[in-house]
């Protein structure tokens, strides 16, 4: 096995985390996203101490979301299962309706996410899950930048880009030096399905 890099010796497990997945009401989080992370938690890979922020610009309660989430992977999973995680799954999940677009509601956001964190005794570690539209990748992040939301660390802060990243070389550079501006190379986890192909 080959040696570890230094930048990646240096990460540490978020043995509590706030991840925040923009795109909550899309495709990608119901088919893919909530089931893989509902599996982990039945089978105890999840961290205790967790909260899944689903962020989207529908109105819609806590309550509706999850009921939406378990209707639409109902037919994934047992009924003993659902039966026996659904409930503490629940407890980890949120939805917090945002405009990704529009830069006014981030403070609102971030006010939220803290208030999360503080109730459920969280110490700030987050992902971002971009499961958006490629034209809002760095829309997303320079609007988390502008309310202090991306630290400079990798061990607070990361973002995992979902979808193609970039249409070419070129404009797969650009998109790399736009998030350059608000990010640390190993803070960015790039996930584009026509490499992974």
């Amino acid at each position: 096995m080959p040696a570890m890099t230094p930048h990646l010796r240096s990460l540490v497990p978020m043995e509590d985390v706030t991840l925040m997945i923009f795109g909550a009401t899309g495709d990608l989080t119901s088919r893919k996203l909530i089931p893989a992370l509902f599996r982990l938690h039945v089978n105890g890979f999840l961290p205790e101490k967790m909260q899944i922020v689903g962020i989207a610009r529908r109105e819609k309660t806590t309550e509706q979301f999850c009921e939406e989430i378990r209707s639409e992977i109902a037919d994934d999973f047992t009924a003993a299962q659902l039966q026996e995680h659904w409930g503490s799954f629940t407890e980890k999940l949120s939805y917090v309706r945002t405009d990704i677009s529009d830069p006014g509601d981030y403070e609102s956001l971030k006010q939220q996410i803290e208030h999360l964190e503080g109730e459920n005794g969280l110490s700030g570690r987050r992902i971002v899950y971009l499961a958006l539209m490629p034209k809002l990748f760095e829309e997303s992040v320079a609007n988390l930048a502008k309310v202090g939301m991306v630290p400079q660390d990798a061990n607070q802060f990361r973002v995992v880009i979902e979808k193609p990243f970039g249409h070419d070389l070129q404009s797969a550079h650009e998109l790399s030096s736009g998030l350059a501006q608000y990010l640390q190379e190993d803070q960015i986890f790039r996930i584009d399905h026509y490499l992974g192909k």
